[in-house]
């Protein structure tokens, strides 16, 4: 995560932002699946696991905030950009779209896809 935040080029940090989460989905789902489900029976958990989500939601804030201030992205579109972003890259996407048999490798192309597409739209 250090190397994606790092990188000169916001972009290029959040396609490895992107590919970075989809691997570490995508290494056990079912297990990630399970300990998700179960913060839902208990709340300090829910607590520990949803504050640890937000960190990534905090990595999408600052390459996103390099976006706008290299013009790449209207400073007006970023709150909602970074939240997509979160969305896109969480554990019940990558989830949904594990279904049907699809490899990780093409969820991860899609999600990339969502992804570069929601940037180049927050930029219009």
């Amino acid at each position: 995560i250090r190397e994606a935040m790092a990188d000169s080029d916001p972009h290029a940090g959040l396609r490895r932002l992107g590919f970075l989460f989809c691997h570490f989905w995508g290494y056990d789902l079912h297990s990630l699946a399970s300990l998700s489900g179960a913060a839902s029976g208990d709340a300090e958990f829910a607590e520990g696991l949803a504050a640890r989500n937000e960190r990534r939601r905090g990595g999408f804030s600052i390459l996103v905030g390099r976006l706008v201030k290299q013009g790449d992205v209207r400073a007006r579109k970023a709150r909602d950009l970074v939240d997509l972003l979160f969305v896109l890259t969480s554990l019940p996407v990558f989830a949904q779209l594990a279904t049907g048999k699809r490899s990780n490798v093409a969820i991860h192309k899609l999600i990339l896809a969502a992804v570069e597409d929601a940037v180049r739209r927050a930029g219009e």
